[in-house]
């Protein structure tokens, strides 16, 4: 599968107290996807802390930072190197550019 978009939730702004994806983020989401022609299986989302945890679990494709919190590590599809390492830059390149 070739992934197209990539997200990252920066500040948690994504999930509410609960680190659920909040319905007013579910229907942004939804709009996004249909707005670029997209659909789910074509996302990749990563990230490493709680508040990551439902975006993970949302996209396709569920990328942790080898730094993230285990309950992250262990949803994700896939471990990548930690944020100091590029991790998010190597996933980029292996998973929508296709690079290995």
């Amino acid at each position: 599968m070739s992934y197209k978009l990539i997200a990252l939730d920066i500040d948690g702004t994504l999930t509410n107290d609960d680190k659920e994806i909040t319905e007013r983020t579910r229907k942004a989401l939804s709009r996004l996807v249909g707005l670029t022609g997209l659909i789910r299986q074509e996302i990749m989302a990563c990230g490493d802390g709680m508040n990551d945890l439902a975006m993970i679990r949302f996209a396709e494709l569920g990328v942790a930072m080898a730094n993230a919190e285990p309950e992250v590590r262990e949803a994700a599809d896939f471990v990548t190197d930690s944020n100091n390492d590029d991790g998010v830059a190597k996933a980029v390149e292996r998973f929508i550019l296709n690079e290995k």
